[in-house]
């Protein structure tokens, strides 16, 4: 009787032991999926140098996802015509960006001529953007912003897109 309550404790502690495995397994792939999703969404945003239809250089950032994106900073430069000046190191900064296709106009010399709501538009249509794609001299660098569920991105043409904080 004294074997059978002890293997019957063994067996008790085996299945604790089990369960707990399989609830930590459990766990973990929760937490790939979350990240994966979290990932997934977070690369919905992209920026890069178009013209518009109507002459106007500027930055189109695109959201593709199906959440907004917060405190959106994007990094780019151009070098003007003139190549003996340097390139212009400048920022967009925006509050939030829904999902869309959203043009914000660039003054190329350097100077801000107009508030950045003033010159910032949603296109509907994307005939109105002639994306530079093969150009040198228009780059975007780099994309941070914070994503619905909080977490903090960051996109660069270097490093691709990872957490900020990591």
């Amino acid at each position: 009787m004294l074997f059978a309550t002890w293997l019957q404790g063994i067996g008790s502690i085996l299945a604790v032991v089990a369960a707990s495995a399989a609830a930590y397994f459990a766990w973990h792939q929760f937490r790939l999926d979350v990240d994966k999703t979290a990932k997934h969404n977070a690369s919905g945003l992209i920026a890069w140098w178009a013209k518009h239809q109507d002459g106007t250089w500027g930055i189109i950032i695109e959201n593709s996802s199906t959440s907004t994106f917060s405190m959106v900073n994007v990094r780019y430069c151009y070098v003007a015509k003139n190549q003996s000046k340097a390139p212009v190191d400048e920022n967009i900064t925006l509050q939030v960006v829904p999902p869309g296709v959203h043009f914000v106009a660039v003054t190329l010399n350097g100077a801000e001529t107009q508030k950045l709501w003033d010159r910032t538009i949603t296109i509907h249509d994307r005939s109105e953007l002639h994306p530079i794609l093969y150009s040198t001299r228009f780059q975007v660098y780099e994309i941070t912003y914070k994503a619905g569920i909080g977490q903090q991105w960051r996109w660069s043409a270097d490093a691709g897109l990872v957490l900020a904080n990591s």
